[in-house]
């Protein structure tokens, strides 16, 4: 029973640490990079590649609205697929 507890425990220690992620691009930008904002950085890519554009407008973890390269949004959630990978898995 204890063991189940101590499990859960550090479950909701990980998904608190997943919504808090935060990622710096090379540019220097900040991004959030919780499961929402990774599902939210697929689409953009994914309609970016659809319609040709290389660039969108992104609202950074500051709440500040700018323009971002499809690249650096790339980079975006990668590093925020393995900050998230690195909290799972350890």
């Amino acid at each position: 029973r204890l063991a189940i507890i101590a499990a859960e425990r550090a479950k909701q220690v990980k998904v608190n640490n997943v919504s808090r992620i935060k990622i710096t691009t090379l540019s220097g930008k900040v991004f959030d990079g919780d499961e929402k904002s990774q599902d939210r950085m697929t689409r953009a890519i994914n309609i970016a590649e659809i319609t040709a554009q290389t660039e969108t407008q992104w609202k950074l973890a500051d709440n500040t609205t700018v323009m971002v390269t499809l690249g650096e949004l790339k980079e975006a959630l990668a590093l925020a697929g393995q900050e998230m990978s690195r909290i799972w898995l350890n």
